[in-house]
């Protein structure tokens, strides 16, 4: 597969940071190239670029990709050129932020389009919508992108996802606010890990105050005045810190804010440093006791600088919300936002407690480790086979869309209601049990990752006919010679595998296994491809097929019982150092 990555290049961007890491991984299983659309100082790669910025000339190339993916975040300098570019070919939309108004606002008024973004605004969110854009056009309001609140209110994520077949996300909350905005494959992924520096501060001259740490841009939702206020009213617990703000911003109202406060209150612990290079910020990080990280409202899908903190084994402290949520209990300090009681209340306990912090952030590091980019990159895959799968339908609503929209109808109208009941009756109970079918060579690389994924001992202790590694899936999908292989897809992604094999060893009678994503277990998959596949057998030649199965697998036992699978071995074996036993069962087919 050939793909097309959209993503900015700038050494100041996260979305950058994260670009290089997962294309790299991505590269190891297809042919990869960036397209760049920021004309900033870039970060080295290895893989080849195209800065179609400064070449749009270049976008007619798109054509001979498999899949365009389009990296959308809040900044026009970084994003706008890639928005564009997406309404060339549509394709995988990557959104990094809940809010895209920002980005919109200034691309469009930008480019003297104030039209255009009023009209966004009303065709999204009505008469309401247009109204308060007008308002700030002509300066008798803020604009919205100034209040968290109103970016969240008016986010115009929509806008980024028009034409889009799919989209990504890194939370499971931000998903599911997405799905109830668009109709369309959303993969709910995660935020990889995928830098390293040590665990262990150096020696700090002997200053034995705990060192607070906020990173990332200055502004109102990093809740930095909280801070300042909480330790402003606890001097016995100001004395006993440092606190280090680090990030660009400072110049802006809320930066000098916090700068004229922390002077007033005498709080001379507290430190702002403005943007470090990553050098810097690295070593502050290992310097770090706790990584204050409070972001209210959420406005990204999930902190990058959030991922940095858990994968080198920092306590940090955040309210619990949006991402930061889904970090399970012990491995963050959470508390409700707005509660500051809670908040000074677990502040001191972690500058109070060197074991709880030491706690905290063994437990970061072991939930963020297994966070990988090559992990990611599966996952990845495995929403571009959804979004495959997907794509005859979404291209169906967008057509539809698109011819009432050149009519001029409004979501209120009766014929918009009836148009989407009767797409429903096409497309409401897509993919609501697993399409079943035959395996071959163009789903050696599903089946790959299929193998790879279920390398586990949850699986592999019951089920274990072949390695689970890349050489098998070539083996199976290219080379099966006169051997079965099956498959069950719920939204194109292979969830179950079955096999009828020993045809091409010359047995007469074909054994027959089976195995279920770990994922999915427990909903009846198994069951199903199971009766698909013994369907089979008689058409192909066979009048008898048997199975080997664990005691211990009861439930597996069990089923096959019930489907007329009688006993005609059994044998005591060892496995992982415990006894179990080896049933051989014979089912006579018609």
């Amino acid at each position: 597969m050939k793909v097309a990555w959209f993503t900015p290049l700038s050494t100041h961007s996260a979305v950058a940071e994260y670009s290089t890491h997962v294309a790299l991984a991505l590269a190891e299983h297809c042919q990869i190239d960036l397209w760049v659309g920021d004309d900033d100082r870039h970060r080295s790669t290895p893989l080849r670029t195209f800065e179609f910025h400064d070449e749009p000339a270049l976008l007619h190339r798109l054509a001979q990709y498999d899949l365009a993916v389009y990296n959308i975040g809040n900044y026009d300098a970084f994003h706008g050129a890639i928005y564009e570019a997406s309404k060339w070919r549509p394709g995988i939309v990557i959104l990094h932020d809940r809010s895209c108004h920002h980005l919109f606002a200034a691309h469009w008024l930008g480019a003297g389009e104030a039209r255009r973004y009023l009209d966004r605004m009303e065709a999204l969110y009505g008469h309401a919508g247009r109204e308060r854009a007008r308002a700030a056009i002509e300066d008798r309001q803020p604009p919205i992108w100034e209040s968290d609140e109103e970016a969240l209110r008016y986010p115009l994520v929509e806008e980024a996802l028009v034409g889009a077949l799919g989209a990504a996300v890194h939370s499971g909350d931000h998903a599911g606010d997405l799905r109830d905005r668009w109709f369309g494959p959303v993969g709910e992924l995660f935020l990889p890990s995928y830098r390293t520096a040590p665990h262990n501060a150096p020696a700090r001259g002997g200053d034995d105050r705990t060192t607070l740490l906020t990173l990332g841009h200055v502004n109102r939702n990093k809740q930095i005045d909280r801070v300042l206020r909480l330790l402003d009213r606890d001097r016995e617990l100001a004395a006993r810190v440092r606190y280090l703000v680090v990030g660009p911003g400072l110049e802006a109202a809320y930066g000098q804010e916090l700068v004229r406060y922390t002077q007033e209150a005498g709080l001379h612990g507290v430190s702002f440093l403005g943007y470090q290079s990553d050098e810097v910020v690295d070593r502050l990080l290992a310097e770090s006791d706790v990584c204050v990280n409070l972001r209210f409202p959420p406005l990204e899908g999930s902190s990058a600088s959030l991922l940095r903190q858990l994968e080198i084994g920092k306590a940090v402290l955040a309210f619990d919300v949006g991402g930061f949520s889904e970090v399970p209990d012990g491995a963050i300090v959470k508390v409700q936002p707005g509660d500051d009681d809670a908040l000074e209340l677990a502040l001191r306990s972690l500058v109070e407690d060197a074991n709880r912090r030491d706690s905290v952030g063994a437990a970061a590091a072991a939930y963020a480790g297994p966070l990988t980019a090559e992990r990611y990159a599966e996952a990845f895959l495995d929403l571009a086979e959804t979004v495959d799968s997907w794509a005859p339908v979404v291209r169906t609503v967008d057509r539809v869309a698109d011819e009432l929209t050149l009519l001029g109808a409004r979501g209120q109208l009766p014929a918009v209601e009836l148009a989407g009941r009767e797409l429903e009756t096409f497309f409401g109970q897509i993919d609501a049990k697993p399409l079943q079918r035959g395996l071959g060579p163009g789903d050696r690389p599903a089946l790959g990752r299929f193998l790879r994924r279920n390398d586990v001992p949850e699986v592999t202790g019951h089920f274990h006919p072949f390695p689970m590694t890349e050489v098998t899936a070539e083996e199976i999908a290219l080379r099966p010679g006169a051997d079965r292989y099956y498959g069950a897809f719920i939204e194109g992604r292979l969830v179950a595998l079955s096999m009828l094999r020993g045809w091409n060893e010359g047995f007469d009678v074909p054994s027959f296994g089976i195995v279920v994503d770990a994922a999915w277990h427990g909903r009846g998959i198994g069951s199903m491809l199971t009766d698909f596949t013994l369907e089979r057998v008689p058409w192909l030649g066979s009048e008898r097929v048997r199975l080997t199965v664990y005691k211990s697998n009861d439930r597996a036992y069990r089923m096959y019982a019930d489907r007329g699978f009688s006993e005609v071995e059994r044998a005591p074996i060892e496995r992982a150092g415990e006894r179990d036993e080896r049933i051989v069962m014979v089912k006579e087919l018609t």
